[in-house]
C-alpha cells in the first residue's frame, strides 16, 4: 500500500503475510488476531496518554503501532505512527490526537 489515505483491509495484509513469509492459513489468522489485540491495546494506551499529556507513553504507543504495522506490510500507515513518534522526540507542536485518530481510522479493519 503506497497511498497514505488507502484504508487497510485484512485480505491485503493476509496476502502480504502469505507472500512474504510463506505461512499456513492458520498461522496467518493467528497473526492477524494478534495484530488486532496489539493495535487495540496500544490505541487504548495512547488515548489515555493523550488525555494525560503523557508524552513518554504517547511515543511508546506510536513506536509499538509503527512496528506492528511494518511487520504486517502496512508501510503507509506505519509512517503516520513514525511521524507521531518522531514528533514527540523532537518536541514538535503537532496535533497528536488528530494523527492518532487518522491512523486508527486508516487501520480500522485490523482492529
Amino acid at each position: 500500500m503506497k497511498n497514505e489515505n488507502e484504508l487497510v483491509n485484512r485480505q491485503t495484509v493476509s496476502v502480504y503475510l502469505k507472500n512474504n513469509f510463506d505461512l499456513p492459513d492458520e498461522q496467518i489468522t493467528f497473526m492477524l488476531d494478534s495484530l488486532s489485540v496489539s493495535l487495540n491495546k496500544e490505541f487504548g494506551r495512547a488515548e489515555k496518554a493523550l488525555l494525560l499529556a503523557d508524552i513518554i507513553t504517547i511515543e511508546e504507543c506510536a513506536h509499538a503501532i509503527k512496528g506492528s504495522l511494518l511487520n504486517a506490510g502496512v508501510e503507509n500507515w506505519a509512517q503516520i505512527a513514525r511521524i507521531i513518534e518522531l514528533g514527540v522526540k523532537k518536541k514538535e507542536q503537532l496535533d497528536f490526537k488528530k494523527l492518532f485518530l487518522k491512523l486508527r481510522r486508516g487501520v480500522k479493519a485490523l482492529l
